[in-house]
Parts: C-alpha cells; sequence; structure tokens
C-alpha cells in the first residue's frame, strides 16, 4: 500500500518528490526550486516530513494553500534612494 500511496500523493503534487524513509516517516521536498528567506517566514517548507501518508497529505495541501495567498515568486526589490 506504501507505494501506491507514495505514486498518488506524487500524481497530485508533482512539484514535489514523495518518498517513505526506511524508518517509515513520509516525506516530501520541493523539486527545482529555493525558497526566499520571506517565503520560509510565511510558512512555506521546502522539505516536509510526516508520520504517515494522510498528514503528509495534509500538510501538502497547507502547503498549496500558503502558496495561494503568498508571493511565491517574490524577489528582491532594489530601491533607489533619492535625496530629499
Amino acid at each position: 500500500m506504501s507505494d501506491q500511496e507514495c505514486e498518488r500523493l506524487q500524481r497530485q503534487h508533482p512539484d514535489w518528490r514523495v518518498w517513505r524513509a526506511d524508518g517509515g516517516s513520509w516525506l516530501a521536498t520541493r523539486r527545482g526550486r529555493r525558497l526566499t528567506e520571506a517565503q520560509t517566514h510565511s510558512g512555506l517548507a521546502a522539505t516536509l516530513m510526516e508520520d504517515t501518508a494522510e498528514e503528509l497529505r495534509v500538510a501538502l495541501l497547507g502547503q498549496a494553500r500558503i502558496e495561494g495567498t503568498a508571493d511565491v515568486d517574490e524577489r528582491p526589490t532594489v530601491r533607489r534612494l533619492v535625496p530629499p
């Protein structure tokens, strides 16, 4: 069942690599993208680790919700200082 669960989670969340560790934990790591400090502070995570497939599914959905409200494409803003 765990292989099927892994495959299902992977299909539902293609931007994540999903696997089960030897110790039984369920993990997911983002593919191909580093998070900015601001994104991390908004609650986004590079890697998730949960005890069950269901807990990982909920955590992945939580990340998707945060991404929907956070500026996930945030880039540093360059501000030009203009003398008064």
